[in-house]
């Protein structure tokens, strides 16, 4: 077991990596015989090294260790990047890792001793503030009910506007020009950001998308469009349903629940050993990106309780390049108590208190096809409006089947996969045409994969596809 970090792997700091050249970098610069490094040493709570090149001047890498094993990212760097960690951070953590015996135990130098002080002092005032916000106050509660009044009348008004534009849209035909028009449907969805409905104006965006995408697009189209409309008129009897139904609708247009906010909810808390099961991030598609700049990215950590076999979702977002809290392997597990949101069909979840930081791997028990499509089918009756929903397949076969990659299963039965999967060959090479176990999100129509098991050995698509870019 590693002194340092004894719950980490190399695909576990791949992943921590903000980008695949930070990764690729950070692997180079990774071997404490360089003469570049002046420094590397460790006290087993923190670790810290000087790293200098030609004629400039040092930069003084550090690492709180005793944060890390508990899932905080404390690190620093005075190297001049936006990435967060930097290549330096990543490629010491890389040295913990594989060369521990040349790592000098040492006591920390003044410098790592006043930034362990500075970051212990904002720990202190980080927790203040959270018994602050765990604390309810009349003042806060009076405050919190004016602001959702009015947002939800500001929403009401969006969503009136909304209606008619679905009854006018039917009423002239979906064989209407301007309904393959984008600017028709980036309108519509600009109007529901100024009613504060951001989901939605998403999701709007995303149906002007379906007719370019093949010519049997009436009827998929005509499908988002009926569970649009049943969204509206769910909320015209908001006030009549259940504190989880209504839940599930303020997430859907983008009212999300902050966890501060979470004290004024009764929630639903789980404590069992969580399986990671999957691991997926991404982009969020919204103005700087289009702008060219670095913009909001995504991440979705999947995870079942081994005891009690809940399925949970860790949703989380940062911006640019810097790291996301929770980084976690596909097949490791943790102990610990999961804080689930307000929902029909819970599922996202964040950790409210780790108990135990397991370095070893769990086995992964999967479902057949059908098995699977049922456990969703299931989920979708209670939440009409799951976007994602985990499957671990078991014995599967990614083939091709009239031009279009599935998974396959012995008897026949297939999924199809989707076109928006990057890593098809590797999948394909890892199967090497033989049944294999594969985890993914399911839509409702096609399965994205995020991971796969061969020979007892859970594969990240996220760590394949930073060495395939880098």
């Amino acid at each position: 077991m590693n002194p340092f970090l004894p719950a980490w792997s190399m695909e576990r700091i791949t992943l921590l990596a903000p980008d695949a050249a930070s990764a690729q970098s950070g692997r180079e610069l990774a071997n404490p015989q360089l003469t570049v490094w002046q420094a590397i040493a460790s006290d087993s709570y923190s670790a810290w090294a000087v790293y200098q090149e030609h004629n400039k001047s040092p930069y003084k890498v550090k690492v709180d260790l005793l944060k890390l094993r508990h899932d905080d990212k404390v690190w620093d760097c005075n190297c001049r990047t936006y990435k967060s960690p930097c290549k330096h951070i990543i490629a010491l953590l890389y040295m913990l890792i594989n060369d521990p015996q040349h790592i000098t135990e040492a006591h920390p130098p003044h410098w790592v001793e006043e930034w362990l002080d500075k970051e212990a002092i904002s720990a202190r005032k980080r927790d203040e503030r959270k018994q602050k916000n765990d604390t309810i106050t009349p003042e806060r509660i009076a405050q919190r009910q004016k602001l959702f009044t009015k947002r939800k009348l500001k929403i009401a008004n969006g969503l009136q506007e909304l209606e008619q534009w679905l009854i006018n849209m039917i009423r002239r035909g979906l064989a209407d020009p301007q309904v393959r028009r984008y600017d028709f449907w980036d309108s519509r969805a600009a109007r529901m950001v100024d009613a504060q409905a951001p989901g939605v104006a998403n999701w709007i965006r995303d149906m002007g998308s379906i007719p370019s995408k093949s010519t049997d697009w009436i009827e998929p189209l005509l499908e988002q469009l009926g569970r649009l409309y049943l969204l509206i008129e769910s909320f015209k009897n908001y006030d009549k349903l259940p504190e989880e139904t209504q839940a599930d609708i303020r997430s859907v247009l983008g009212w999300h629940i902050k966890r501060d906010e979470m004290v004024f909810y009764d929630t639903l808390t789980v404590t069992d050993t969580w399986l990671v099961i999957g691991r997926y991030t991404g982009d969020v598609v919204d103005d700087s990106q289009k702008n060219g700049r670095r913009g909001l990215k995504t991440q979705r950590v999947w995870l079942r309780g081994l005891e009690t076999g809940q399925n949970a979702l860790i949703l989380e977002f940062t911006f640019g390049d810097s790291a996301f809290e929770t980084i976690r392997q596909i097949g490791t597990s943790f102990t610990g108590e999961l804080c689930f949101y307000p929902s029909q069909y819970p599922l996202r979840a964040f950790i409210a208190e780790l108990h135990n930081d397991n370095s070893y791997h769990e086995t992964i028990i999967g479902r057949s096809i059908k098995d699977s499509i049922e456990q969703y089918a299931l989920a979708l009756a209670k939440n009409p409006w799951l976007i994602q929903y985990p499957f671990v397949l078991e014995d599967v076969i990614p083939v091709q089947l009239d031009h279009q990659w599935v998974l396959r299963e012995i008897d026949g039965t297939y999924l199809p996969l989707s076109e928006a999967f990057e890593h098809t060959w590797s999948l394909l090479a890892l199967s090497g045409g033989y049944p294999i176990q594969v985890t993914g999100e399911w839509d409702g129509k096609t399965l994205y994969p995020i991971g796969a098991m061969v020979d007892k050995r859970y594969v990240d698509f996220n760590v394949i596809g930073k060495f395939h870019s880098a």
